[in-house]
């Protein structure tokens, strides 16, 4: 017998045996996947990396339209997540994060700088629970760039994250046709394999169908999902987080928040009222723009004829808490904020053409009550601060 005939006997037994064992591990498989009731009642409870929100081991999709401010939401909550701190009064299960940032990382910075001002003291996240891939490549084995895959695959199981962002869906399936079943498919199969292997929950950044509020692409995507969720701005620096999937939960939920600016970029509040707790309005150097001009005009010139734009301005600038950036890119800051007032039907004729009062609409849309005053009068003078050190009509306390 030649020694080829040798070789390929040995090839075709070693691939026999393979075949065996892949069968038997099949079987073993087969066999643990096979639970009794009392085995079924053994299994614990899901673990919520956010409670009522995302499930550690699933896949999660965050949708909306372009500049509703899905990614300040997502990037507000992977940062709660990471430092584990509360999600606006919602308990998380601290665990390290990948952020793989397809669009916008040159200014990712500018946005974590922002929460981190805003909600951690000021202090940096730390490196090893926050990391950010800023390249692409497309999440299907079916690409000429599977080697470029295996790399971030790689990344991935070396770093071990407890939740992967993929920001956004289209830029991480590039090549890919998203309404087709066939070939998202081959993208959830990917992003699949790392919620089963490392237990980790994968949160995609997607996009509507244009003029719609619908995900955009392939429904295989959302059969896949865990949990759903529709940013939605409803007005200039507000909107609505709706969950619209929630597998093994409730759904339906509204969650309102605000886009506040801070630094040089946008934090997420939540705007949920609470009659029960300090009141929501509480206006602060943290506030909107043109809520910090609202409730100068109400709280000096509610009970007057009114004031000028200038007067308004003026006392904004003598207010060293409430005062509005200058030089730029804030020169235009009070102008910007006047005419979203004006926009929202928020502002009424005093005495004169020139003259201006918060009109009703403005002040039950923004929450001004006389409850708040006191309360925001008591704040100021805890602090030994006395608001806007210029002449004017002393406003009332009714």
């Amino acid at each position: 017998m030649s020694t080829d005939n040798i070789v390929q006997m040995r090839e075709r037994k070693s691939k026999a045996e393979q075949k065996r064992e892949d069968e038997a591990k099949a079987r073993e498989w087969a066999k643990a996947n096979l639970l009794t009731r009392r085995e079924l009642a053994k299994i614990p409870p899901p673990v919520y990396r956010i409670d009522g929100i995302y499930v550690e081991g699933t896949l999660a999709d965050v949708y909306g339209d372009s500049g509703d401010g899905k990614t300040f939401v997502v990037l507000d909550q992977v940062l709660c997540i990471a430092t584990g701190k509360p999600w606006h009064g919602r308990a998380t299960t601290q665990g390290k994060v990948l952020y793989l940032c397809g669009e916008g990382k040159h200014g990712i910075n500018e946005r974590v700088e922002a929460w981190e001002a805003e909600y951690n003291d000021g202090h940096q996240v730390p490196d090893e629970e926050f990391l950010v891939f800023g390249d692409v490549t497309a999440l299907t084995k079916s690409t000429a760039d599977a080697p470029r895959l295996k790399a971030l695959h790689w990344i991935i199981y070396s770093y071990k994250p407890d939740v992967i962002v993929v920001d956004t869906l289209a830029r991480y399936s590039e090549g890919v046709e998203e309404n087709s079943a066939t070939d998202m498919g081959r993208v959830i199969s990917v992003v699949d394999e790392l919620t089963k292997n490392l237990r980790a929950t994968v949160i995609l950044v997607h996009h509507t169908t244009r003029g719609s509020d619908h995900a955009r692409g392939s429904n295989s995507i959302r059969a896949a999902l865990e949990t759903e969720l529709y940013v939605r701005r409803t007005r200039d620096m507000t909107g609505v987080i709706k969950v619209t999937k929630q597998k093994n939960g409730p759904d339906g939920e509204d969650i309102p928040f605000e886009l506040a600016p801070v630094l040089e970029s946008l934090v997420v509040r939540s705007s949920a009222a609470d009659p029960f707790t300090t009141p929501v309005a509480l206006v602060t150097g943290r506030s909107a723009y043109y809520k910090r001009v609202a409730w100068v005009l109400w709280e000096i010139w509610h009970d007057t004829d009114g004031a000028t734009k200038a007067e308004v301005k003026a006392a904004l600038k003598g207010d060293p808490e409430l005062q509005l950036p200058e030089g730029r890119p804030g020169n235009r800051a009070f102008f910007d904020a006047w005419s979203a007032l004006d926009r929202k039907g928020y502002l009424e004729e005093g005495s004169t053409k020139s003259k201006f009062l918060l009109n009703e609409a403005g002040i039950s849309d923004l929450g001004f009550t006389p409850t708040l005053l006191e309360h925001m009068r008591a704040e100021r003078s805890g602090r030994g601060h006395r608001s806007y050190p210029i002449a004017g009509p002393t406003p009332s306390d009714t």
